[in-house]
């Protein structure tokens, strides 16, 4: 993989854990760090998504813009389990 180098200092419980998940995977450290960072931030974009999604119904906007948020939603998902309705719903909204 061509990528940057970067130094990182963690505490020993958390290179421990990283340690662990490596050697049950039989993946390198670098990928397995690599791993979590990638889904991390993902996850935070989806949460980031989905407030943007929430906002906008407590408004009660109807127009494209809710769409096109519920599409970017959508786009940094995972499995979809539920749909637009059961997710509102659930919050509140």
């Amino acid at each position: 993989m061509g990528g940057r180098p970067l130094t990182v200092y963690l505490e020993r419980e958390v290179f421990s854990l990283l340690e662990r998940k490596a050697k049950e995977t039989g993946q390198s450290l670098s990928k397995v760090v690599r791993a979590a960072l990638l889904e991390h931030l993902k996850d935070e974009k989806r949460r980031q998504a989905r407030q943007k999604l929430l906002e906008m119904v407590k408004a009660r906007k109807k127009d494209e813009a809710i769409w096109e948020a519920w599409r970017e939603y959508e786009r940094t998902g995972r499995e979809a389990t539920r749909n637009f309705e059961e997710l509102f719903l659930e919050n509140g909204a």
